[in-house]
Order: structure tokens, then C-alpha cells, then sequence
């Protein structure tokens, strides 16, 4: 790719004339441009030129530029078009066309101030909102980081780079499989660990991204990316008190485990609700210029990681060496990408090839992590001290001999599948070569087995999830039963232990039984109404069947079948018998019956004489009810015998 230089007076796609540089970055570079049909301004992000070359790429990048396009959002950065198809005669690479902002980036902001409480609540309520209006829409960002939340002249917050990270971890020359890039200093705990990221991670990163704008560090930095990583891995955000009112919501969007993190719109909820309590921001101090400080260039300035099933890989999205604090570059950025002599690098063949050697060792071992080489053994030194081989040997052991020698060592610590917890598995000098007056030698050992995901198996196969806790490097353990009302029988309910684990670790797998089963409910003497609630309260389901009765009242459980305290399954039919009241009888027929015979004949199947019309030894002429109809036992009957 030419320098920026080169570039101006380009005009892409027949329509954006390119007219100053703004940020460079190692894979974009960001102009100020006319948009010559419309005659307004407008930035250009101008993607390397390698990746016109890569057809996955560039379908996943029209995908998601086409896509990023459709979010329309006061908080989000608007996307007018994009193209990088050859359409123009010159050379093509993949651009991006969007609004110009005026005011800068948080990042170029960060480098002189910090922010207060409530200007902290104002910037995080925006981001906040342009993320839930994404993550509503299916649109994950996965770079969230103060480059790229962007000021308008109106000091409006918007946020950048919808979908080019996801495009570029597809491309050609990141891992493949889908690996997440992500800036490592921000990453969320499942970026770290190679997982697949959704809104949540967004909200981690910039629960991050609202703790350094409080406090000017990045929380979980350590003096490696991969201790970086690490520790935020089974670490939640503790609440510190510079935070103030914001301490609560920043807490929840820092869990490290994402199924209790804040999602976007949990996170907006939470900001809004403290609002009160940390009243009114002051106006932030803007940048005058466009877009200082690579606001629009993806990354510029941090480390960025690729994470893949083999360990980091760690490249430098920007030209500028990281200010103090930041990360430590692992492999050389592009060198056209490289200032001239920028302060506090130097720039002889030495370092340079030293930078090469890191990034061959780096890709070689994909886990071990190679630090810079330090100037005092780059540039000789009088003392003809060579370095000890300490690999292989126990950090004890190393120890002993660098007390002996007068030595000192820098450890640091990295998984290993090949080297024993607690040994020293690289060393820099190398054994043999020179060292520098300081005696120092910096020692990588091994922290034991690599850590690991332990993959989520929940309402998954039993066989299923045994492969694919094996296929995760790990080992399954106890296997075990329960019931449970959500997960199927023989489907997986639960793992333990789960998140980040060694490599090797036994997995104890709960399997599930079905729903448990339910005891038959006491119902009798309840009415019908009561008694079929109580059954379908248990989930089961209630056959009403009405069964006449000389003890229980109409309307009121007789009994059910199955009887009380039998165990049924889930939604089982359980039969309640209610009272349908007396038995029902038909009247017997007595006409010509002398009057008293016909009495005891009527009693004799349960009916009341109520009253006998005519002398008692007549015959009966007729009955009220009529002989043959069908009344109730006890129901009253008169007996109508010959009269005079």
C-alpha cells in the first residue's frame, strides 16, 4: 500500500476524492473526503490492499457493510456506502465510507484527562444505547474500546466499526475458524478464552472502556496480554470507590461470567437509574479537529488478539509504539505503517530483526509468549557474562542459580501442554549469548496445563456432550442423575466445574431423569372447582366423572383415581369422582294396591309418604309423582286411594 501521502487527490469509486490523512492504522487507513456527487464531507476508511485479493473476506465485508448500513441510531455512527470492487481503474482495496465527526475520539480524550462521574454516565449511557439498539437487531460489535466512540462537533457520542471486526477475523490473514479479533486490553472474559461473543462481551468491554476513562487504567492490565487475559477470566469487576454511583451498574457489566452480566438494554436500565444520584456532567473538553488520535481507525495504538483454539496470537492494530501502561507489542506492525523514528523506539537492524524473531517465535509456539528484547544485550555490552541454559530446570532451580551468580530474573508465567507446572520452558538471553551489565534474564514457566473452556452442554445428549467435553481436552467424571422440569430425559442439565479450567480436568456431568413425578393430591371434601384446581396445580390433568352419593353432598370430591399419594408423571390424567348427590329411583307402580300395602312398597325403595288420600285399606287409584317417573330417594310422594 502506498503512504497516506500518496493517496490524497484518489478519487474511490468515481465519487470520494480523498482529501487529507487522518489515522493510520496496520489494517485501514482513514482520510477526510468529498463526496463529489452530494458536495459534502465525509471519512473514508480505506481497508489494506492485501485484502482485495481475499474473496472471503470481501463477501463477508460487503455482508456487513450492507448490513451496519441498516442500523440508524443517534448513538451509532451512520454508514453512507462502501465498495472496493474494482469499480475504479486504480488499484482496488475495500473501503468504507461514513459520516464525518468532528470531535474527536474518547481515546484521543483519555490521553489528556480523565472524566468525571457524570460525564462518565453521560458517555456510557450513549454507547450503551447505540449498543442495545445493535444487539436488538442481531449486530454484535466485538471491538468495543475508546477508539472507536466517537464525539460529533455537537459532542454527540457514536459508536464505530459495526461489523469490521467480524469481518476481518474471517479474513485470510487472521486465524481461521471463525477466531474473534477483538483489542486484548478490553476483551471480554469468552473473547479471551476463544468463544463464540455476543452483546455481552460489547458490555464488558466497555464497563473497561468506563473504568479507564475514571481512573486512567484499564482493569486487569498486567505486564503481559496473556496475564491480561487470564485475569480477567474467572475475575469479576470489583466496584471501587472513584467509581461512585456508577459502581453498581459498571460491577454487573463486569462479571466474568456473561449469564449474569448486564446485556445492553439491562445496561441502559441500570446507568438510567442512578442518573439522579450523580446529577449533571460538565461539557467534555473536544478535540477541534476531525477524528485526532485514529478515532475512526480500528484498534490504532492497543494490542489486538486473535484467539484461537492453539493460544494468542498477538499482532499491533496502529503505527504509534503504546503509550505507558498499555499493553506490550508481541510482533512488529507493518513497517510502511511505522513514523520516523518516533520517541523511545529504536530503529536499528537489531531491533528490527529481534521484532522478527518474536513474531516467528510467537506463530512457532502459539502459546509461549515472547517479550521485547531489551537494548542493553541488543546493543553488546562490555561484560563477557554469558547466559546459563535455565530451561528445563524448576523455577527453584533457577533461582538458586541466578542467587549464586548474582543474577536477577523476571518470571513470568504461561500454560504449557508439553512442559511440567512450575519448569522453565524459555529463557531470554538464550543460553551462550551475552549478558547485558544489569545480569538481568527473563524466564517464561510453564503455570501447568493450558486453560480451557468447558464447553455448554446444557439440554444437550448425553453421548453428545461426553464427546464434546473429550473433544475439549478435558475428561468426563462423575455422571450422575435428577430430575428436572425443563430438560428432557437423558439430556444434560448442568456440568461441574464450568468456565475457565485446566486442560485435563475432570468434568462431572448431571444427566436428567424427565420431570419428577407428582403424588396424587388430597382433594376429597373439596368442590369440584377446588379439587381440579389442585390437581392441575401439580401439572397434571383432571377427569371430572360425577358418581350419586347418600354420604357426600352434590358437588363435593368423593375420591380420584389413582388414590391419594400415588406418583404419576408430569401431566398424567388423574380421575376426580364428585357427588352428583342422592341416588336417583322410579317409582314403583301401586295402583290397585290396598293404600297401606302401597306405602311400604314405596318407602321400601327410599321415597317419603307424605300423605294418603282415602281410607287406608282401599286400593290406590293413583301416586303424585305418577307411577314410572324417576325422582330422587326421599323425594316426597302422596297415594291417592277410592273414595266415597
Amino acid at each position: 500500500m502506498n503512504r497516506m501521502s500518496d493517496q490524497i487527490g484518489r478519487v474511490l469509486g468515481g465519487r470520494y476524492r480523498l482529501l487529507a490523512p487522518v489515522g493510520l492504522g496496520a489494517s485501514a487507513m482513514v482520510f477526510l473526503a468529498e463526496d463529489v456527487q452530494l458536495h459534502r464531507r465525509v471519512a473514508v476508511k480505506l481497508l489494506h490492499e492485501g485484502l482485495a485479493d481475499d474473496e472471503k473476506f470481501l463477501k463477508r465485508f460487503r455482508a456487513e457493510a450492507r448490513s451496519s448500513a441498516q442500523l440508524n441510531h443517534q448513538n451509532i455512527v451512520v454508514v453512507h456506502d462502501w465498495g472496493g470492487d474494482g469499480a475504479d481503474a486504480t488499484p482496488s482495496s475495500p473501503y468504507l465510507v461514513t459520516e464525518y465527526l468532528g470531535g474527536g475520539s474518547l481515546r484521543s480524550l483519555l490521553d489528556n484527562t480523565r472524566l468525571t462521574v457524570p460525564q462518565a454516565l453521560v458517555v456510557g449511557l450513549q454507547a450503551a444505547r447505540g449498543l442495545a439498539h445493535a444487539h436488538n437487531r442481531g449486530f454484535v460489535h466485538r471491538d468495543i474500546k475508546p477508539a472507536n466512540l466517537l464525539f460529533g462537533d455537537d459532542g454527540r457520542l457514536r459508536v464505530a466499526d459495526f461489523g469490521i471486526a467480524r469481518a476481518l477475523a474471517e479474513a485470510a490473514w487472521t486465524e481461521p475458524n471463525g477466531a474473534v479479533v477483538g483489542t486484548a486490553r478490553y476483551a471480554s472474559p469468552e473473547q479471551a478464552l476463544g468463544e463464540r461473543v455476543d452483546g455481552r462481551g460489547d458490555v464488558y468491554s466497555l464497563a473497561l472502556t468506563l473504568v479507564e476513562a475514571l481512573t486512567g487504567a484499564v482493569p486487569f492490565s498486567a505486564d503481559t496480554t496473556i496475564a491480561t487475559l487470564m485475569a480477567r477470566i474467572d475475575t469479576d469487576l470489583e466496584p471501587d470507590e472513584r467509581w461512585g454511583a456508577l459502581a453498581g451498574p459498571l460491577a454487573r457489566a463486569g462479571r466474568a461470567d456473561r449469564d449474569q452480566r448486564l446485556d445492553s438494554d439491562g445496561l441502559v436500565t441500570a446507568l438510567m437509574a442512578v442518573a439522579d444520584e450523580v446529577g449533571p456532567a460538565e461539557p467534555l473538553a473536544l478535540e477541534a479537529t476531525s477524528m485526532e488520535g485514529g478515532g475512526a481507525v480500528p484498534g490504532e495504538g492497543d494490542a489486538t488478539v486473535a484467539l484461537t483454539s492453539v493460544g494468542p496470537v498477538v499482532t499491533l492494530e496502529g503505527a504509534a509504539p503504546p503509550p505507558a501502561g498499555t499493553e506490550p507489542v508481541l510482533a512488529p506492525p507493518d513497517q510502511e505503517s511505522i513514523p520516523a523514528e518516533p520517541p523511545g523506539w529504536r530503529r536499528s537492524w537489531l531491533v528490527r530483526i529481534a521484532g522478527a524473531v518474536a513474531a516467528i517465535a510467537l506463530f512457532a509456539g502459539g502459546i509461549f509468549l515472547v517479550t521485547q528484547v531489551a537494548d542493553r544485550w541488543l546493543t553488546g555490552s562490555d561484560s563477557p557474562t554469558t547466559a546459563p541454559s535455565l530451561v528445563g530446570i524448576t523455577l527453584a532451580e533457577a533461582q538458586e542459580v541466578a542467587a549464586e551468580k548474582g543474577w536477577a530474573l523476571e518470571v513470568e508465567r504461561a500454560p504449557s501442554d508439553s512442559v511440567a507446572e512450575g519448569s522453565v520452558m524459555a529463557q531470554s538471553p538464550l543460553e551462550g549469548e551475552p549478558l547485558g551489565p544489569e545480569g538481568v534474564i527473563d524466564i517464561t514457566v510453564s503455570s501447568g496445563l493450558p486453560i480451557v473452556s468447558v464447553p455448554n452442554v446444557r439440554n444437550v445428549s448425553l453421548d453428545g456432550a461426553l464427546t464434546r467435553i473429550r473433544e475439549g481436552a478435558l475428561r468426563v467424571g462423575a455422571v450422575s442423575e435428577e430430575f428436572d422440569e425443563s430438560i428432557g430425559a437423558g439430556r444434560v442439565v448442568s456440568t461441574s466445574p464450568t468456565g475457565a479450567v485446566q486442560q485435563g480436568t475432570d468434568i462431572d456431568v448431571m444427566v436428567s431423569k424427565g420431570p419428577a413425578p407428582r403424588p396424587v393430591p388430597e382433594v376429597v371434601e373439596l368442590s369440584e372447582a377446588d379439587a381440579v384446581a389442585a390437581i392441575e396445580r401439580i401439572q397434571l390433568v383432571a377427569l371430572v366423572v360425577a358418581e350419586a352419593s347418600r354420604e357426600v353432598p352434590e358437588g363435593v370430591a368423593i375420591r380420584t383415581e389413582p388414590a391419594l399419594g400415588t406418583e404419576v408423571a408430569r401431566g398424567s390424567t388423574v380421575t376426580v369422582v364428585v357427588s352428583s348427590g342422592l341416588p336417583f329411583v322410579t317409582v314403583p307402580d301401586v295402583i290397585g294396591e290396598p293404600a297401606a300395602a302401597a306405602a311400604d312398597i314405596l318407602e321400601a325403595v327410599g321415597l317419603v309418604v307424605t300423605d294418603t288420600v282415602g281410607p287406608p285399606n282401599t286400593e290406590v287409584l293413583f301416586t303424585d309423582p305418577a307411577a314410572g317417573d324417576t325422582v330422587r330417594e326421599g323425594t316426597g310422594i302422596r297415594i291417592i286411594s277410592a273414595t266415597d
